[in-house]
């Protein structure tokens, strides 16, 4: 006969249904509305909506996700000290949560030497308010149907981000252009072209190239984004449809999983491509191993993912795959020395927020394409704020993975498919930040926080349920 359960550990178990369904639909917002990557200029491009359903439909400012995520910690705070009193026991993630807080005194130093007219970057505020939806996910979201009702969410904001996606490549790229033309005075977007082209500006040029583009980016503001969301998506969806028993959950994951292969491929996103089948193919692997596939299974799966990946970046670029290749990793060098450059004049301490981007063109080569963020996030971190805040950087990010890694390898049971794909998609997040900008996307941001919240530790369905 079960033990009758005390009035205390009702409250906890209502608090923490609470915070798991209201980080849920945090997971929900987030891929929808904080696809930007510029912090500082968000509030003034964007503003605040001026009715219900400018609310609806427009991008919030990041600032709106700022107060979301630190209303959440606050409701986790609070769970905790719940727990405490209860005597239940909450997942241990000691090493990255030290790590964040290396990162923040890394900020702290870094930033504490700035003139005071050079402090208006709010990036130290999102890093900090990411450590704080970390720690939230880590209360609320690492139960067995926590995880799966954060699945099930994220996996339904990808539904209208896909199809955001695939307008504007049947008709919206168009529209957008025709709309940026009459916003600078002209008729038409070859008038508009034109001008752009004539004024001889990098930064113009590079908006040309950007409106000139069919590589679609759906909610997030750039093409290469919206990759990286997808490539934490598309293992998820597979792991989703192997665990869950209704038939008409597997029929929705596998409807998400052909809308993100095909918007992963309208992307053209190339590390994003490989990336993502590399994942696949480690988990599946995994699996094999685990006597979960067969290895015929495994080996045609592989196989076939190995050929869509191949063949999305056949069609996306041809014969000039191998040239396009070469420029991007050319750019991404020409990035990484810049940043290595100012690293040796300041490396202990940093050249504080926004350092990277006020330094560049002193530090970049002569001919180097113009960009504002160093494409890879630790360098990022180092240049910005010093030894701590690389370290920190390294740490809240890589040791859950080395834990979520070592468990999926060494547990006495098999796990199951679900928690292998979460995982290997955020082994594949982390290992795209080293070569973009997703850092400072909270909507990117947001679910690979949870997956890496996931691999730290989980906390057993009977304490609360």
């Amino acid at each position: 006969m079960p033990l009758p359960r005390s009035g205390s550990f009702c409250l906890t178990r209502a608090v923490f249904t609470l915070g798991a369904g209201l980080a849920s639909i945090f997971l929900f917002v987030a891929p929808l509305k904080f696809g930007n990557t510029q912090v500082r200029d968000t509030d003034a491009i964007i503003g605040t909506p001026h009715g219900f359903w400018e609310w609806v439909f427009l991008s919030y400012p990041n600032r709106f996700g700022w107060y979301a995520m630190l209303a959440l910690g606050g409701l986790a705070l609070g769970a905790i000290v719940l727990a405490l009193r209860a005597h239940q026991r909450l997942p241990s993630a000691k090493l990255p949560l030290l790590s964040w807080l290396a990162l923040i005194s890394g900020i702290v130093l870094a930033d504490h030497v700035l003139p005071r007219e050079w402090l208006q970057n709010q990036l130290r505020v999102q890093v900090v308010l990411y450590a704080v939806w970390y720690v939230t996910a880590l209360t609320f979201l690492t139960t067995r149907r926590a995880q799966t009702l954060a699945t099930f969410m994220l996996l339904l904001a990808t539904s209208f981000v896909c199809l955001s996606a695939v307008d504007q490549y049947f008709g919206g790229f168009a529209q957008m252009r025709a709309l940026q033309a009459r916003l600078y005075g002209h008729e038409t977007f070859a008038s508009y072209s034109n001008w752009l082209a004539t004024r001889g500006d990098t930064r113009a040029i590079l908006e040309l190239k950007k409106l000139l583009s069919t590589r679609v980016f759906g909610t997030f503001v750039y093409p290469n984004a919206l990759g990286g969301f997808l490539i934490m998506i598309i293992p998820l969806c597979l792991g989703f449809w192997w665990t869950q028993p209704a038939r008409v959950v597997r029929a929705f994951a596998l409807l998400i999983l052909a809308l993100a292969c095909g918007t992963l491929a309208l992307t053209r996103s190339k590390a994003s491509i490989g990336l993502t089948g590399v994942a696949v193919c480690g988990a599946l692997v995994l699996a094999w191993r685990h006597g979960l596939l067969r290895w015929r299974t495994c080996v045609a799966v592989c196989g076939a993912v190995l050929v869509a990946a191949g063949g999305m970046l056949l069609w996306g670029y041809g014969e000039r795959l191998p040239e396009r290749l070469k420029a991007t990793g050319e750019a991404r060098l020409d990035y990484w020395r810049a940043a290595a450059r100012m690293i040796a004049h300041h490396p202990w301490r940093g050249w504080g927020s926004d350092g990277f981007t006020r330094n560049y063109t002193a530090y970049r080569r002569a001919g180097a394409e113009d960009t504002q963020l160093a494409h890879n996030m630790v360098l990022n971190m180092w240049t910005d704020y010093g030894v701590l805040g690389a370290l920190g950087c390294v740490g809240a990010l890589g040791v859950p993975l080395l834990v979520g890694l070592r468990r999926v390898r060494r547990t006495p049971t098999a796990p199951d498919m679900l928690q292998l794909m979460s995982v290997a998609a955020a082994v594949a997040v982390v290992a795209h930040m080293s070569l973009d900008l997703d850092f400072h996307i909270i909507g990117i941001m947001a679910p690979a926080l949870v997956l890496l919240a996931w691999c730290s530790g989980t906390v057993a369905d009977d304490l609360l349920y």
